[in-house]
């Protein structure tokens, strides 16, 4: 795959997530997958999807947003696309510290704000939430259990370095525990 996205310069490369077991074979698959994501110079997209499960079923969209940016672009064009096929909601979803104080709760509502207009065009049909985890909650169990409410989930794969990247632990807490559909996106680079 690696070979064929240089040979042909592809722009995006679009994968399949492996089953998201905690075995050895399914840690294995889903560090292959990493590491060919690392590997090429393109846009990658990361797909894990019920079966029959088809891109016109995603009428509630999740968006969970950390705050380091960089999936902007390519998160702009899927949703875009989506918007174009049927009325979508989307949820701009972040999740502070418990220590967060009221004015960090209103600058990341008004920065999902912007960024959801920025992306979409519109503010209609969009939900900004940012909350509060509470002491001792993880925040990827928070967002897959959020995730359970819409059809789709739309996340960044983190980049750790040029050619090292990860799904990270809210996508996999997502894949293992939720039959939601989820695409994780990675920018060429």
């Amino acid at each position: 795959i690696a070979r064929s996205a240089r040979r042909h310069d592809c722009a995006c490369v679009v994968l399949g997530l492996p089953p998201t077991d905690l075995d050895g074979a399914g840690q294995t698959r889903t560090r292959a997958v990493e590491r060919l994501i690392g590997t090429v110079n393109s846009n990658a997209v990361v797909l894990r999807a019920p079966h029959r499960w088809s891109t016109a079923d995603a009428r509630r969209i999740l968006v969970p947003v950390a705050g380091g940016g960089g999936h902007d672009a390519l998160r702009a064009r899927l949703l875009g696309s989506l918007q174009r096929r049927a009325p979508i909601q989307v949820t701009y979803l972040r999740l502070l510290p418990p220590e967060a104080s009221d004015s960090d709760l209103s600058e990341a509502r008004a920065d999902l704000r912007e960024l959801a207009y920025d992306e979409l065009g519109t503010t209609t049909g969009v939900e900004v939430v940012a909350e509060r985890t509470r002491t001792g909650e993880d925040p990827a169990h928070a967002i897959a259990l959020c995730a359970d409410d819409h059809d789709l989930a739309v996340l960044g794969i983190v980049r750790m370095s040029k050619r090292k990247k990860t799904f990270g632990t809210v996508a996999m807490e997502i894949a293992r525990t939720t039959d939601t559909a989820l695409v994780l996106i990675s920018r060429r680079g």
